[in-house]
């Protein structure tokens, strides 16, 4: 969570060369955006979601250190997409090897004041909503009237 730990996030990525996902979500998008969970092959996003969000692939070269701090910690969420292999360029594929990642950061044990509000935990009620991914159907609503 965005609010449980204080500015400044280090990873130290042990092994093979990884791609990482930033994103950031527009201002006006309430500040929700999913990150690292899309396949390769899955299929793209509906539109309305891609213009909500701004996203830059980063390659973590084997042995790499990545430090984010400031816009890049509070403003920009990260993530790993599970997959076998990465596109670096068009046609360059990479296939995934052994990575063991260390993460370092410090427990925050007061509340967050940073400058993102909008897609702070801490400072927005709407971040604490989670997605319902449960329909309602017909045969639960009969079950309900019984």
């Amino acid at each position: 969570a965005h609010s449980a730990f204080e500015d400044g996030i280090v990873a130290l990525s042990l092994g093979s060369g990884i791609v990482m996902e930033f994103r950031r979500p527009r201002l006006d998008s309430g500040g929700k955006v999913s990150v690292g969970r899309h396949h390769r092959l899955a299929p793209p996003p509906p539109e309305e979601s891609t213009q909500a969000v701004v996203q830059k692939n980063v390659w973590l070269p084997p042995r790499s250190l990545v430090v984010m701090t400031g816009e890049a910690r509070y403003a920009w969420q990260h993530g790993i997409a599970w997959r076998k292999t990465d596109c670096l360029t068009d046609g360059e594929v990479i296939r995934r090897g052994r990575r063991v990642s260390l993460t370092f950061r410090a427990a925050r044990f007061r509340p967050c004041n940073c400058k993102w509000p909008i897609l702070c935990d801490a400072q927005n009620p709407e971040a604490h909503i989670l997605p319902s991914r449960v329909g309602t159907s017909a045969a639960a609503e009969t079950a309900v009237d019984v």
